[in-house]
């Protein structure tokens, strides 16, 4: 018995023989021309603005339904140690300048908590600095201290308005 033979027409024997695919004359034109190979091209990134990095529509104020009004005088409650400023998209903002922290400018319990905190690390940087020797760091205004915890007195006091009416009834 013979094994049958492939012949040159049968479409897996010419794909056998066939390493690369076949290229047009313009194409093996463009592949043989000689190249310079000491400056690369320069791309041209054209950016959109109105697009977010993956192509979607910025949304925009007005969209958005947020209109930025101009900030006026006693608006909001004061805080030392904040300042009250117009944001991105002319929103208003409550910085704490110490640290340049940003909050809502209505939201002066965080504002005022955010304060104690950087209060009280400011303080045990300088228990350490003396328990080391070193050079003392500077202690917060007494304003921004003082301001702060009478906030938190204030903020502990209206929480527990109960506890305060039982404590005025008992004889001293």
């Amino acid at each position: 018995l013979s094994t049958p033979r492939l012949l040159a027409t049968h479409p897996t024997a010419t794909m056998a023989q066939r390493k690369h695919p076949v290229r047009s004359a313009v194409q093996k034109a463009a592949h043989a021309a000689p190249r310079s190979r000491d400056k690369l091209k320069v791309k041209k990134r054209v950016q959109d603005t109105t697009r977010t990095t993956f192509g979607r529509l910025r949304p925009t104020a007005a969209s958005a339904g947020v209109q930025a009004a101009p900030l006026a005088k006693g608006q909001f409650e004061k805080l030392p140690g904040t300042r009250i400023q117009q944001g991105k998209g002319g929103v208003p903002v409550r910085i704490v300048i110490e640290d340049g922290k940003q909050f809502p400018p209505d939201n002066v319990r965080s504002a005022k908590n955010h304060m104690l905190k950087l209060a009280k690390l400011k303080e045990e940087a300088d228990k350490i600095a003396r328990l080391r020797g070193d050079v003392v760091v500077t202690a917060p205004p007494k304003a921004v201290v003082t301001a702060a915890a009478a906030a938190a007195k204030e903020d502990a006091e209206g929480s527990s308005a109960a506890a305060d009416d039982a404590a005025a009834a008992a004889p001293p």
